[in-house]
């Protein structure tokens, strides 16, 4: 009789986080996915209207647009999901329109399989 191979598969489910309250691509939050990390989330609560941007890139270097989200007068708080095949993916708020002060918070998410 031959001998039985089990294969175990240590897979990252544990969530991973990045937070920020400050506006601008110094102040972004953002992911190293890895292999097996693809839906996340964007939660964000802002005190004004402007742009929150989300890009992704394959290397941490380059980084593309994913999606622009247009903000209300007023402010808005909200939860953006999103899944991508990209190894890395960043937030931040513009600073073209948004200061520190007007910025709760911004947060991405991921959970492995």
């Amino acid at each position: 009789m031959g001998r039985r191979h089990h294969t175990t598969f240590n897979l990252p489910t544990s969530p991973i986080s990045s937070s920020s309250t400050g506006a601008g691509t110094g102040n972004a939050v953002s992911l190293d996915l890895g292999d097996y990390r693809r839906n996340v989330e964007f939660k964000y609560d802002v005190a004004t209207t402007g742009t929150l941007a989300i890009e992704v890139s394959t290397d941490n270097s380059t980084w593309r647009t994913y999606e622009n989200i247009e903000t209300f007068a007023g402010g808005e708080a909200d939860i953006f999901q999103y899944t991508t095949a990209y190894r890395y993916t960043r937030a931040y708020a513009d600073s073209n329109d948004f200061s520190d002060a007007n910025i709760t918070l911004l947060e991405l998410v991921a959970k492995g399989l």
